[in-house]
Order: structure tokens, then sequence, then C-alpha cells
């Protein structure tokens, strides 16, 4: 008995050490997130094909990061595209496809996305993250979804020589990034139905929608939730975060009857694209 209980304790006090921090609320800046970067000054570059799943799995790792797109360098008005959890939780070539045999889990194609906003005039570059081993980290759930925002900041500002207009744009985990980029990165941000488990704000155990701490921070920030999931998955933070434009620089609209997957899929991108362009203060 004393050995099974002493089993359990450690598991569990290993699992809390592995996700949990719990900082101050007044903690979490962009300092203290950067202070958790796993690199520094590194070089963002696209993929060398973006429509080859197997050269993007191969090419994923490594230092730095690399971004999908179909338009690189093409438009001075840019999106910075964070994917959802499930970018990290599968191989691409199954994130980028639709699922075999659930229509209700449609592909999340990054190239498909940019050739759609490329008709926009609007060049999208979507990295694809790397912690693909600690699924539940706090790493790659709150930190690494900010690092690769920086970095691309850092990155693309080079290569225009400072000429570009800047969208952060990220769903469900990347979106969650979002809600803290709007904070403290100067440009327009969308975050598309933005998680919590996985989330920057999770390291402090309070939610971005209910701490006046966190929410009146964001500038041009727009949330765009499917209308499916208004009253399921994120049905509590809709009914908090739709009272937020009265308050803040935040708009929330509703898209549909978009469920958590369609919303990030391209399949579905001429229901949601458009929001995203509005958001972004980009022409349709």
């Amino acid at each position: 008995m004393l050995l099974i209980y002493l089993s359990s304790f450690y598991a569990m006090a290993s699992d809390r050490n592995s996700t949990d921090v719990d900082i101050p609320t007044s903690s979490l800046t962009f300092s203290y997130m950067k202070d958790n970067f796993r690199e520094l000054n590194v070089q963002m570059t696209p993929f060398s094909d973006s429509r080859d799943d197997d050269a993007v799995e191969e090419e994923r790792q490594g230092s730095g990061w690399r971004f999908a797109t179909s338009n690189y360098r093409k438009h001075k008005n840019v999106i910075f595209y964070n994917h959802g959890h499930g970018g990290r939780k599968k191989e691409y070539y199954k994130f980028s496809n639709d699922h075999p045999w659930r229509e209700d889990r449609p592909r999340r194609d990054l190239w498909s996305m940019s050739d759609w906003f490329d008709k926009y005039n609007v060049s999208f570059y979507a990295p694809l993250r790397k912690e693909t081993e600690d699924l539940d980290g706090n790493y790659g759930r709150s930190i690494e979804p900010v690092e690769v925002f920086h970095h691309l900041t850092n990155t693309v500002k080079k290569l225009y020589e400072n000429d570009v207009n800047i969208c952060y744009v990220g769903h469900s985990e990347g979106g969650a990034s979002t809600l803290f980029a709007s904070m403290y990165f100067n440009g327009k941000h969308v975050a598309i139905s933005p998680g919590y488990g996985r989330s920057p704000f999770h390291l402090t155990g309070n939610r971005y929608e209910k701490t006046p701490e966190f929410y009146n921070k964001s500038k041009n920030l727009t949330i765009l939730i499917g209308g499916y999931e208004t009253e399921n998955n994120l049905r509590g933070f809709y009914k908090v975060a739709k009272s937020l434009p009265s308050k803040t620089d935040i708009k929330v609209q509703v898209i549909g009857s978009l469920t958590h997957q369609e919303i990030a899929s391209d399949v579905y991108i001429d229901e949601w694209g458009p929001e995203v362009l509005k958001g972004c203060g980009f022409n349709l």
C-alpha cells in the first residue's frame, strides 16, 4: 500500500511539474516569456515545398522554425498564422488532409490557406511548431507559440525593411497565443476559437476573458468563434467574452454554425477567411 501511495504521489508531482507553474498574474509578461524561449536570434525560413507533406515533416526540426506559404515576400500585407494543438500532435500529412473516415475532422492545409489569402494580396506565413514530444508541457502549449510569433516578426521586418503590415492570427492553442500577442505586439490580431488549457494564461491559473489585467492590455484584437462552439466547447468563454467589446479594444464575432475543427479548415475558408481579413484591416 505504501509503495502504491508513493508511486502515485511522485507521478502526480512529476505531472504537475511538467504542466503547471501557477506564476502570479502580474508576472506573465513578455519578458517572462522571452526568458523561457529556447532559441535566440534565429532565422525563420519557408519550407522548400509546402505542398510536399513528407518534405515538410522532414524539414520541421532543427535550428529555427520553418513556415508554410505559397506567396513568400509577395505582398506587404502579411498574416502570421499559429496553428492549433493538432499541428503538434499529428504528423503533417495527417494534419493537412481529411480524416480518412470522420467527416467532422476536415483537413487544415496551410498551403491552401495561403493560396486563398493570396487572392486578396495578402502573404500568409504559417510556422509549424516543433514541440511534438511533450504535448502537454508548458513550453509547447504556452511558450513556443509566442516564441514563433516573436522570431517571425523580427525575420519579416528585416526582410521587408520594416515596410510591412503584420496581422497575428491563430487557432485554438495558436489562438491563445494571439490573445497574448495582442497585449504586447504591435499590429492587428485575430484569435480564432482560442484555447485555455493550452494557453500562456494557463501558467497563472487565470483565464484571459475573466482577468482585467490581461484583456485591458489587448489592442486591435478580434476574436472569432464558430456558431456551434457558442453552445458547446466555447460556451463559457463566449458568455464572458461577448461583453468585452463594451469595455476594451476587442471585437467578438460569431461565424455561422462552424465547429472548432471547421473554423480552422481550408475547406471552410470562404466562411472564416473574410472575417480574418476584416479583423486584420486588409481589404476584401
